[in-house]
């Protein structure tokens, strides 16, 4: 799907993600430090967010340190992670977030470590008026079950492509649902 929807005229680049900035329904995830593993108090929220490589960068969210995803990065077995400046404040103030580790618990029912490679700047997940959670990203392969919501980039009107999109998707699979465009 997201080799068709790139050669459609007029679309500069895709991305998937689940979930996309404003668009609701996030949850959270709780993270921590070795203290949580004793003490699960002490694990914090945070909205989880699973990206592509290059949704970043397709999205024009500024990276403030280290990088994002690559390919190789998109995979079950890569315990890395983006995190936002908020939760870089957070979890490590008055100093880099980038190399350090922080537990998850995302995919299973014990919390794992994960890597912080970057760290970008805030979206915010749900509203304009509130600035919300800090935030985690995860390379949708991390949970294997890939990212759902499509963003296309052009310079022109979004509306104009309607057509073309429903026409790629259907190629792709008639039955696949296309819920809001």
């Amino acid at each position: 799907l997201e080799d068709r929807l790139g050669v459609i005229p007029g679309v500069q680049g895709v991305t998937v993600a689940f979930r996309l900035p404003l668009a609701g329904g996030f949850s959270p995830v709780r993270w921590g430090f070795e203290d949580a593993l004793a003490d699960t108090s002490k694990f914090q929220a945070a909205d989880w967010q699973m990206v592509r490589p290059g949704y970043f960068e397709l999205m024009r969210v500024p990276l403030l340190a280290g990088r994002t995803f690559t390919d190789d990065d998109n995979h079950p077995e890569c315990n890395l992670v983006v995190v936002d400046e908020v939760l870089a404040a957070k979890a490590f103030p008055n100093q880099p977030a980038v190399g350090k580790r922080i537990l998850v618990r995302v995919r299973t029912a014990e919390p794992e470590w994960v890597e912080i490679i970057g760290v970008v700047g805030h979206q915010r997940a749900t509203s304009l008026a509130g600035a919300g959670r800090g935030q985690v990203f995860f390379a949708d392969g991390f949970l294997d079950f890939g990212a759902q919501y499509w963003a296309l980039r052009t310079p022109g009107n979004p509306s104009a492509l309607t057509a073309a999109v429903r026409a790629a998707v259907a190629e792709v699979d008639p039955q696949f649902l296309i819920v809001d465009l």
